[in-house]
């Protein structure tokens, strides 16, 4: 049997609204892990070039299924628009109906950008088998401020293009010194986090988990960049993600759009949820 025959759209009541999935089937009806696709906004189930669909249909190819959904007031999915940091009780329902469809089946919850951030949340009450962070994102100005001087700057001091222009009098060297010299201010002046409220809940979500956790962080992208940050400059962070597996793709951008980067990430997956299921034996 084809693996699209085995695609089934499922609906969801959450709160008296309708929620909208596709759950991807498998041929072998206990599994070792179901996946749960948790989708980040503004956005919707399908995901960016198709990035969400071509996923869950490899994972099932590996023989792990997987549903892809909308919450409430995303996508197809009934209700108001809400925030990544109120969708908890979205994402339980799902999970919900996971447990009772694949009952000897852990549950693994994947998140790209905010969606991480949200599956990240979702521990602060429930707990699953696994987490695969995507790019978690954990926007604040200090840290957008401090990788702009490490990110920008530096790849401007490091260019030859830059030095041929300002050695050739095509840049002006006094304008170039202040825009230099403003960024390294900004970052100062950032200081600590101003609005960590979001972040803080991830923090106590994923130490409440204690479960095996993936990360797949992209080189070029501002939002893992921001993740490096954080994981840098707090120890507490430091210290929870040096007990997770992270796995770095320098040539790749947010959303995997390089055939080649997304092939690879499909792979690291699979590879990761293998690995649930040999230590689970």
């Amino acid at each position: 049997m084809s693996l699209t025959k085995l695609e089934a759209s499922v609906v969801f009541d959450c709160g008296g609204d309708r929620l909208i999935g596709i759950h991807h089937g498998v041929e072998d009806q206990t599994p070792s892990t179901v996946v749960v696709n948790v989708v980040g906004g503004p956005q919707y189930r399908v995901g960016s070039h198709r990035q969400f669909v071509l996923t869950a249909r490899f994972l099932a190819s590996a023989g792990f299924p997987c549903l892809r959904f909308d919450y409430r007031g995303m996508g197809d999915s009934a209700g108001e628009l809400r925030s990544f940091t109120s969708v908890s009780e979205d994402i339980d329902v799902v999970v919900a109906w996971c447990r009772q469809t694949y009952p000897d089946s852990k549950i693994v919850l994947m998140g790209l950008c905010d969606g991480a951030s949200a599956a990240a949340i979702y521990g602060e009450s429930t707990q699953v088998d696994g987490l695969i962070l995507i790019n978690p994102w954990v926007h604040r100005p200090d840290l957008a401020a401090k990788v702009q001087v490490w990110h920008y700057y530096r790849q401007r001091l490091l260019s030859w293009a830059f030095w041929r222009r300002l050695l050739t009098f095509q840049v002006n060297v006094g304008a170039a010194a202040q825009d230099i010299g403003s960024g390294v201010s900004a970052a100062a002046q950032a200081g600590e986090a101003t609005d960590n409220e979001f972040v803080d809940r991830m923090f106590s979500g994923l130490t409440k988990q204690k479960c095996p956790v993936l990360t797949l962080l992209s080189g070029d992208d501002l939002t893992a960049m921001e993740f490096q940050q954080l994981c840098r400059q707090d120890r507490a962070w430091r210290k929870l993600v040096g007990s997770w597996k992270q796995v770095d793709f320098p040539q790749a951008d947010h959303t995997f759009s390089d055939p080649t980067q997304f092939a690879n990430h499909n792979q690291v997956i699979t590879d990761w949820l293998s690995s649930l299921k040999l230590n689970e034996g």
